[in-house]
């Protein structure tokens, strides 16, 4: 499921009459040094790729601009769509309508009296409407501009491949960002992680980006041998990574977006996903786990017990979850916003 059933009904409502025409759409890069499409890391900006191609399949125009430069060309767009709540308050300084993404899982870590949530709030409040991508994210701020779209996969890219025989993959940039600096914390569950796999004597392979991901494993140094660091893949050599490996572990102790991109990526190549969050049914009941290193090997070992009952629930999942279902949805929202 993309929208929740109440935020499909109200859409509905509103676009049922509504005849379809081609929108002029902007979407609002974050940041300018990285990337669209990324080369390497890049969450928000590989949403926004996605967002672009399939919209543009659907006939829409849609081009991507730094916050500054969409206030001087908005007004030769239908839809202003930004990811980053000080874009979006830059928008509403300038009384400029937008809908608004928001990709924060900080809003989890520091709370309702942080900054960083009550940034994120206004954000919403100032928007035409807004978006998350977890139900998670939906019940923490409770807003009635608030709607749940969900993330996608592109299954043509990430093709199906089984192979049980490979090493485990653990992958993401870890830790926690904030006022103070970066936080060497575990947030995607290497450390259980690896104690699992050395308990069972498997290779794994850990992938992520430089930027964060050396730091974390200088403030915790692991001694596996089996243990292997890889840093700064393109889109290509991860989707060869995924290809690569059995089992995917996925043990993160917050995320915005849920299902978050690489779990839909891993299971679009097939890999069975052990981790913490089920959101709307994403990971396989059997295979989801407390951050602790005995029920990973417990789920690793029904696993491989069983790989193809759970590699064909991955890729499954992954194809009811495609990009092009995620922006037929968003479509409606931008019809129910102009």
């Amino acid at each position: 499921m993309i929208l929740s059933d109440e935020s499909k009904k109200v859409i509905e409502e509103k676009v049922k009459n509504f005849k379809k025409k081609n929108l002029k759409i902007l979407q609002v890069q974050p940041v300018s040094w990285v990337d669209i499409p990324p080369k390497n890391h890049g969450a928000v900006e590989l949403v926004i790729f996605e967002y672009k191609k399939e919209l543009e399949k659907r006939g829409h125009i849609v081009d991507v601009m730094l916050v500054d430069e969409a206030i001087k060309n908005y007004k030769d767009y239908d839809i202003i769509q930004t990811h980053m709540a000080d874009g979006a308050l830059k928008l509403s300084e300038e009384k400029i309508p937008y809908l608004f993404m928001m990709h924060d899982h900080h809003i989890f870590v520091y709370g309702k009296n942080s900054k960083c949530f009550i940034n994120n709030n206004a954000a919403i409040e100032g928007s035409v409407l807004s978006m998350v991508p977890g139900q998670n994210c939906m019940e923490f701020f409770n807003h009635p501009k608030l709607h749940l779209l969900q993330h996608g996969v592109d299954t043509e890219f990430y093709s199906l491949k089984y192979n049980k025989n490979g090493p485990l993959l653990i992958l993401g940039q870890n830790g926690i960002g904030g006022s103070d600096g970066y936080n060497p914390f575990d947030r995607k569950g290497f450390l259980p992680s690896i104690a699992a796999a050395e308990i069972l004597d498997l290779p794994i392979i850990c992938a992520g980006p430089s930027i964060n991901n050396k730091l974390f494993f200088e403030v915790h140094p692991q001694s596996y041998k089996k243990l292997e660091i890889i840093y700064d893949l393109n889109r290509e050599e991860l989707r060869d990574l995924y290809q690569k490996c059995s089992i995917a572990i996925m043990p993160s102790s917050v995320e915005a977006g849920w299902p978050n991109l690489t779990t839909l990526e891993a299971m679009s190549v097939g890999l069975p996903v052990i981790g913490t969050f089920n959101g709307e049914g994403i990971i396989h009941p059997d295979l989801v786990v407390k951050r602790n290193k005995n029920q990973i090997v417990d789920a690793m070992e029904k696993v491989f017990s069983n790989y193809e009952h759970y590699s064909d629930y991955s890729r499954l999942v992954a194809e009811q979850n495609t990009w092009e279902k995620v922006v037929y949805e968003l479509e409606k929202l931008y019809y129910a916003a102009t």
